[in-house]
């Protein structure tokens, strides 16, 4: 729609978007958003990509095709800061890099060059794509009960892990997730989201504390896992309300860490739970 020289998107005058919440990760994935997220070439044709956006695309696909350099990334901000948008962003870059060619024609062929990239969504806050053992995820006729059973489930290497995915087992060692990552044939991203309010409620929970302490120590040795690793990158998002005196802020300490600014036409600035 035009008013005078200034161009303005339709969206904004669209009434049904005046009390939508942000998108959850999650909702992408599953394809229950509006295309404005789902559809990547209808996201990128909305999204000013900044200057730090770019920076940690290209450091992510540095990684990713092997080069030196960090391959854990820490998306910290406040609360409606950017951090879910920032691994939306991430997801459909990877995941369709020709969508991304108008918006950057460069940062789209350093992506392709990689070939097919095998994007891990971790949504903490869908049991679908993060379970407990209080809300297993019913996979083809097997339950799975923990974080990290569902990453070796993705990653094709449940069966490595399955002794391991119980309520009173301990996390798996940084040598068990070493040897479930290094696995996988193509460049791997893990996009983890919402974990921080994941962990305080399993924490919290008279049923769950031990197993959310677990989670703490499964962090842990997930970066430490992945850091010698080549051709995978871990990004996880982190609220800055929960930066200090939070054990999961302490197992992920000392990693790369990036402030959120990616921006959509029409973005909202309130969050809502993604559906289990």
């Amino acid at each position: 729609m035009q008013r005078g020289d200034v161009k303005v998107w339709d969206d904004v005058y669209d009434t049904s978007l005046d009390d939508k919440a942000a998108p959850n990760l999650c909702d992408v994935y599953f394809r229950r958003e509006v295309p404005l997220y789902t559809d990547p070439k209808e996201f990128f044709k909305h999204t000013y990509l900044t200057k730090s956006m770019r920076e940690l695309i290209e450091e992510i696909a540095d990684s990713l095709e092997g080069k030196k350099g960090s391959n854990i990334f820490l998306l910290t901000s406040l609360f409606g800061g950017g951090k879910t948008h920032t691994l939306i962003t991430l997801y459909h870059a990877f995941e369709s890099p020709e969508s991304l060619r108008d918006l950057d024609e460069k940062l789209a062929a350093k992506i392709s060059r990689l070939g097919r990239v095998k994007v891990v969504v971790m949504d903490a806050s869908s049991t679908k794509l993060v379970p407990h053992p209080a809300e297993p995820y019913e996979a083809e006729g097997f339950e799975i009960r923990t974080i990290w059973g569902m990453l070796a489930y993705k990653l094709g290497r449940y069966a490595d892990i399955e002794h391991l995915d119980s309520k009173g087992s301990p996390a798996p060692d940084i040598e068990k997730l070493r040897s479930i990552l290094s696995g996988s044939k193509d460049p791997t991203i893990i996009l983890l989201d919402e974990i921080v309010p994941y962990v305080f409620n399993m924490t919290r929970s008279e049923d769950l504390k031990d197993y959310g302490e677990k989670v703490i120590l499964f962090l842990e040795n997930l970066a430490k896992a992945i850091e010698p690793l080549e051709r995978i990158a871990l990004v996880i998002s982190i609220q800055a309300e929960y930066r200090k005196g939070e054990p999961t802020r302490g197992a992920l300490q000392g990693r790369s860490e990036k402030d959120t600014e990616a921006h959509t036409q029409g973005d909202h600035q309130n969050s809502s739970s993604c559906s289990p």
